[in-house]
């Protein structure tokens, strides 16, 4: 997946500031859930900024796709 976003919301994440990563992956969601590693970073950054419903899914498809 070319989504150079993607390394920069890990970053954020990693950093503490996973509410501006969650705002930042938000508009590519549709696009690229099913990419294991969009859903993990997006399911992450989710739940550490409050957004517990859209973590679950998001983790769950990373999950269903890439069980290890």
């Amino acid at each position: 997946m070319a989504l150079p976003e993607l390394a920069r919301a890990e970053a954020l994440v990693r950093a503490g500031k996973a509410a501006e990563a969650f705002a930042m992956l938000e508009p590519y969601e549709f696009d690229h859930s099913g990419n294991p590693n969009f859903d993990y970073w997006y399911g992450v950054a989710a739940l550490e900024s409050a957004h517990p419903d859209k973590a679950t899914l998001a983790l769950e498809r990373a999950l269903a796709v890439n069980p290890d």
